[in-house]
């Protein structure tokens, strides 16, 4: 090509699209593409019938010159059959610099612009057509290398990608490698910047909801890199550290390594001061704070590991939101029993018994954890008959040890 903007064409194919939604909902004559193809003049493709499908077929090429500062495409629907009298409705635009599009990194523009139009105008649950557009973010990635102006864009286009892939097919690879993506996209985002205002951070928290909860050295090493990148402050923190702490759980009740069970307490401790009283997630980590206190004292035998697992529990449920209120229910009814059996106190386990009698009642018959609850319920009061001997409370937890063989039964069916 000569050297100059004005010396230069291309030759644009415009071939088809898919999943076209008109904003308007109007039902259109016809659907078009325009773009100018010199300073004075402007090209339209011929106004085709939008399918069923959503789909349009134009099969038109033309030949643009670089005289207007930019290349500007645009889809319109048209609502005049014959001659069009106004320019229609914008249903999309893609609009570029020449330079950027003629320059020795043209390939991964287009690589990109057509993977992503791919990705926006996904059409229903083709694993095969998202294969084809994650390939493309692939290769472009491959061509915008650390350094390039818009190497974060292509990790933030193929991040999305990976991710909507693993929301159709949940296969660990797509969110993993989504997981590393994001510890090489995060530092190049810093809090003001495009890439962080238009989804960024949603990204990240849906990798961290995702990833598979792993106690294996892989796993919690990916866990400690998702935490590098919420520092104080960053409002996906908690949820980071409560992740990590439950895969150092995991690991624990694999290997035994009291390290692990320890770092797990000082993990959900920092999750809890990060929620204030309030916050719609606090009784979420004072639960699973109290669950890791909870491992520890059956591991140790500490009575203030398990005094305080109950506190905790208790405060639980009197925080706002409280999600799993039944569980933290049926938690803090479990470590009452325990407290009972090193103890002994009559009012321990008279109030187990009371809270998985409240649990049963969040259970009912159809409930997938009714066989559970009943179960619980049914040796809370096998564990009080064996202290006090009272035959109804034997009577009692026979007839709900049958209940729950029954639920099971049910749920089975």
């Amino acid at each position: 090509m000569p050297g100059s903007l004005e010396d230069q064409y291309i030759r644009l194919d415009v071939i088809s699209g898919k999943n076209i939604r008109v904003p308007s909902k109007r039902i259109p004559a016809g659907i078009y593409v325009s773009t100018d193809i010199d300073s004075e003049r402007r090209w339209t493709t011929a106004t085709k019938v939008l399918s069923s499908e959503k789909s349009v077929v134009w099969g038109s090429t033309v030949t643009l010159s670089c005289v207007p500062p930019a290349l500007s495409i645009e889809i319109r629907a048209s609502y005049e059959v014959d001659r069009m009298l106004g320019s229609g409705e914008l249903i999309g635009k893609l609009q570029t610099s020449w330079d950027e599009l003629l320059d020795n990194g043209n390939e991964p523009f287009t690589l990109t612009n057509l993977a992503v139009a791919r990705l926006q105008g996904y059409v229903g649950n083709d694993l095969q057509d998202i294969n084809t557009t994650t390939s493309l973010l692939h290769k472009a990635l491959a061509l915008r290398l650390q350094g390039h102006p818009d190497h974060a864009s292509s990790l933030y286009n193929l991040v999305t990608a990976l991710n909507w892939r693993y929301s159709k097919e949940p296969t660990a690879v797509y969110i993993h490698e989504s997981a590393q993506l994001c510890c090489k996209l995060l530092p190049l985002c810093p809090e003001g910047t495009f890439l962080r205002s238009i989804g960024v951070d949603s990204a990240l928290r849906y990798v961290n909801d995702n990833i598979p909860i792993d106690g294996s050295d892989e796993g919690i090493h990916l866990r400690r890199n998702m935490l590098e990148l919420c520092p104080l402050g960053q409002q996906h923190r908690p949820n980071a550290l409560d992740k990590l702490a439950w895969a150092l759980i995991l690991r624990f009740e694999q290997c035994g390594n009291i390290d692990d069970i320890d770092e797990s307490i000082h993990l959900h401790r920092e999750a809890v001061s990060l929620c204030p009283e309030g916050h719609p997630d606090r009784g979420t980590y004072l639960n699973d704070l109290a669950l890791s206190l909870n491992d520890r004292f059956d591991h140790q035998g500490k009575p203030n590991d398990l005094d305080e697992a109950i506190s905790l529990y208790e405060e639980a449920l009197q925080s706002v939101g409280d999600k799993f209120h039944d569980f933290t229910l049926d938690n803090l009814g479990q470590a009452l029993i325990a407290r009972f059996n090193k103890r002994g106190n009559i009012d321990d386990i008279t109030r187990a018994i009371s809270l998985h009698h409240k649990t049963l009642t969040l259970c009912p018959p159809g409930h997938p954890d009714r066989d559970t609850t009943l179960n619980n319920l049914a040796l809370a009061l096998k564990t009080k008959y064996d202290k006090l001997d009272v035959s109804e409370d034997l009577n009692e937890a026979i007839y709900l040890f049958r209940e729950s063989l029954r639920a099971i039964e049910l749920f089975t069916v």
